[in-house]
């Protein structure tokens, strides 16, 4: 145990890049997920590069609160990842996994917990829903998509927690311009 921060002793060689000291954190088109604005109002999730979102919610009250919706081919998505992948070759049952993701993603499973933060759900599956359509179709052609990289914040975080890659001290001129 290292006495200063009481975790193992690092591996020899990680099991993932992601733990490289050698590699910095970095983004990875085939396995990050993306959570995407579009618009200011509809909310997807981006598994695959390449993929169309799976939208499955949206902002109202000038964004201040946020309706969850029944996922949208939310599986098909997610099956063919990197993650996907990952849980194949470490888990006896993958599909398990994959099931649990797709579990975890539903409104309804969780309509309880949102409601208590202040969200609620309403269900938007219909193939002819016009909220739906309308955020297909933003999605398709925004005008404007803010992305957040969830699995880089994720890994970012995790490197900072295991003083694999500390954060960056601020320099003087930083604190400076911010004043």
């Amino acid at each position: 145990m290292d006495p200063k921060s009481g975790l193992p002793p690092r591996l020899g060689k990680p099991k993932a890049s992601w733990f490289d000291p050698d590699k910095p954190a970095k983004a990875d088109p085939k396995a990050d997920w993306l959570i995407e604005i579009y618009d200011r109002r509809f909310i997807g999730i981006v598994y695959r590069a390449k993929t169309l979102p799976s939208i499955f919610g949206d902002l109202r009250e000038d964004a201040t609160s946020f309706v969850a919706w029944a996922p949208h081919q939310a599986r098909a998505q997610f099956i063919g990842s990197v993650i996907a992948e990952f849980a194949r070759e470490r888990l006896a049952s993958s599909d398990r996994f994959v099931d649990f993701v797709v579990d975890w993603e539903d409104p309804i499973r969780w309509s309880k917990q949102l409601r208590s933060l202040g969200y609620r759900y309403e269900n938007h599956g219909t193939e002819y829903d016009r909220l739906r359509l309308a955020a297909e179709a933003a999605a398709r052609s925004p005008l404007f998509t803010t992305t957040i990289n969830i699995s880089l914040a994720i890994r970012k975080a995790l490197r900072r927690c295991l003083g694999i890659e500390p954060a960056q001290p601020v320099s003087k001129s930083q604190n400076q311009h911010e004043s």
